[in-house]
């Protein structure tokens, strides 16, 4: 059997399926996203369609997850359409919004943000973007039913929900999930209590929330056509009892009239008052905004059904995928059909049943002629094989949680990741705080708890030097390896785009050490990765002094691959450094969390290492960077 693990980053959508049991990669295929740090989500949407159809389609999968960007602030109004583009995590304009909510709430102390959330909020974080959107959108801020990160929503349009005539399922927002990993990225879910905060998001956008029931819970309680107007007169009701207790008080025996919608006046004739609020709070009167439901890793969001004219079969060819789905129920793992009774788990509740039920689609279990009278190659087989019903779809991850879990990352681990930006995050089994703000105290996706730091310059560093040398990217490792450890006295403070780890938003990098015997283009070389390095390790120690445990580096990312960083990193880091082979470990994580999801029990699938060196740390290196930081730097 087999599972799918999809990773939805700023740049694209990947998806890899693999083994269910021993890991193997099947197949894989991917789609580009828009720049931007704003963008429609349906574009994403569009891009892991056209993904999984490069992956040769998901009829013979049983299982899949979303792993997908942190932070980005996705708001959906009551009929399940998206209010306005979302923004990502690296849109900066609610830099203002970040400080004005800290100063509110503070950082330190029992109520401040780092005890409750892990973390102080920045302009990457939903919170903020959320207060941006209240003050500077306000008639948008006021159409908002639901609030999701990118995630959430893919995993629910996945599914078959959305807009009624968008998609199958239509517009229920109770159905939408989140795991914890990502919601501790927003600045209102504390770690510690594994709970949102719902006094931090009423801070930060201006209204209270209520956590989503959950697809199968509202199901039970009304028909499946009456599901959105049963949800919108809940969460009605709920805003209107909690503005007329805090007008009246707890204790002033007074009574709300039953009807009235949430504008104080009866739907039926829309003309009658609420008598015991003012009419400027019958006027402000909205409803609780629905915040994703949390689902653990193991558990299920929901199982997928047809999506009949709402997916397109762009790219990649239906012979991708073993023979033998045809996308009907009776296909389907257990033969689920997407009714509320199927959507609670999709399965006969054992795991043994979940894995006996979800082996379909394989050669041996089905041929063409299960194809319910359609051929290879028509469009409607092609549709049943993109995404057909009946899939387990896990809780999904942001996306280095998701990494994690797909280096199988555990305690002790601190895994180093160089791409455009750096970031070093630590499996540890305790919750972190920091209050210099420093440290995102996050959860990870597998029950732990994942303290991240992230850098501006990693790989840039690299190429900016060997473009000013005129190398290639075999070359610069080269011309590093000839030079000795600490670079003849040269360093290079990387802050090139300022810094985030520190916090120096205006510096500029600073050339140290230079004499004739010095400047030389090899000792330039390696003096640009070792102060790259150096910069990922002043975030390692921040962790460490945290109370993490720390006994191993995992190296990842293009740079990574590179021999003369992999020989630096040894030397930099007081740590035994594994350099694990490329691959998508984002998506990775997700097809673990598909196949534990699946099974009831954590994959133990393998890791391969390109490389594994001891620590061989040269304090001589360290040193000479940290009196070159005390030079300072020249403000841009």
């Amino acid at each position: 059997m087999f599972v799918a693990g999809i990773d939805s980053s700023t740049q694209s959508c990947k998806v890899v399926v693999r083994d269910a049991t021993t890991g193997a990669l099947v197949r894989q295929g991917k789609a580009g996203h828009p720049e931007g740090t704003e963008v429609d989500p349906a574009a994403w949407w569009e891009a892991l369609k056209s993904a999984i159809a490069d992956a040769g389609g998901f009829g013979d999968v049983s299982a899949a997850a979303v792993g997908g960007q942190q932070h980005g602030m996705v708001v959906l109004d009551a009929e399940g359409r998206v209010i306005r583009d979302a923004l990502l995590w690296n849109d900066t304009r609610s830099a203002g919004a970040a400080a004005d909510l800290i100063a509110e709430v503070g950082a330190d102390g029992p109520n401040g943000y780092a005890a409750r959330t892990g973390s102080l909020p920045v302009a990457s974080f939903t919170a903020t973007k959320l207060r941006w959107l209240r003050d500077a959108e306000p008639a948008n801020a006021a159409r908002v039913a639901a609030v999701a990160l990118p995630h959430d929503w893919l995993t629910w349009r996945l599914l078959g929900y959305g807009p009624a005539d968008e998609s199958p399922l239509g517009p229920v927002l109770d159905a939408l999930t989140t795991d914890r990993s990502d919601a501790s990225g927003t600045s209102y879910w504390s770690p510690a209590a594994n709970a949102y905060d719902f006094a931090l998001f009423e801070q930060a956008f201006g209204r209270p929330a209520v956590e989503a029931l959950g697809a199968a819970e509202v199901a039970a309680e009304t028909d499946a056509g009456s599901a959105l107007e049963a949800e919108q007169e809940r969460i009605v009701d709920a805003a209107v009892a909690a503005l007329v207790s805090d007008a009246l008080g707890a204790d002033s025996g007074e009574s709300l009239q039953p009807g009235f919608g949430s504008f104080g006046t009866d739907p039926a004739t829309g003309e009658a008052e609420l008598e015991s609020v003012g009419d400027a709070a019958a006027t402000e009167l909205l409803p609780p905004v629905i915040l994703p439901r949390i689902v653990q890793t193991g558990e299920v969001a929901g199982v997928t059904v047809d999506h009949p004219g709402d997916v397109e079969f762009a790219g990649g060819s239906a012979g991708g995928a073993p023979d033998g789905t045809d996308g009907t129920a009776d296909g389907a793992p257990g033969g689920t059909d997407g009714t509320a009774d199927e959507a609670t788990g999709g399965t006969d509740g054992t795991a043994d049943g979940a894995a006996d039920q979800a082996t379909r689609g394989t050669a041996e279990g089905a041929t063409d002629d299960t194809a319910s009278g359609t051929t290879d190659g028509t469009a409607d087989r092609a549709r049943a094989l993109l995404i057909p019903a009946g899939i387990l779809v896990g809780a999904g991850a942001g996306d280095n949680a998701g990494a994690a879990l797909g280096l199988n990352a555990t305690a002790g681990d601190v895994v180093i990741s160089i791409g455009t930006s750096g970031t070093a995050f630590a499996v540890t089994e305790h919750p972190v705080a920091d209050v210099t703000g420093t440290v995102a105290g996050f959860a990870d996706a597998a029950g732990a708890f994942l303290p991240l730091v992230a850098t501006l310059n990693a790989a840039r560093v690299l190429a900016s030097v060997s473009g000013l040398l005129g190398v290639d990217y075999d070359q610069f490792a080269a011309l590093a390896l000839d030079a000795e450890p600490g670079s003849g006295g040269l360093v290079l403070v990387p802050y090139f785009e300022g810094e985030r780890t520190p916090n120096l938003p205006d510096a500029t990098a600073t050339l140290a050490g230079l004499t004739l015997g010095s400047t030389t283009r090899e000792n330039l070389a390696r003096a640009a990765i070792e102060g790259m390095l150096c910069a990922l390790a002043d975030g390692v120690a921040a962790i460490r002094s945290l109370g993490v445990d720390a006994r191993r580096i995992l190296l990842v990312g293009g740079a990574a691959q590179n021999a003369a960083v992999q020989a630096v990193a040894s030397q930099v880091f007081d740590l035994p450094v594994s350099v694990p082979t490329p691959g998508e470990y984002v998506a990775d994580g997700a097809a673990r969390q598909a196949a534990w999801t699946l099974t009831g029990a954590r994959p133990t699938w393998p890791v391969s290492f390109v490389a594994e060196l001891p620590a061989a740390t040269v304090p001589t290196i360290t040193a000479q960077y940290r009196a070159a930081q005390q030079l300072g730097s020249l403000p841009r």
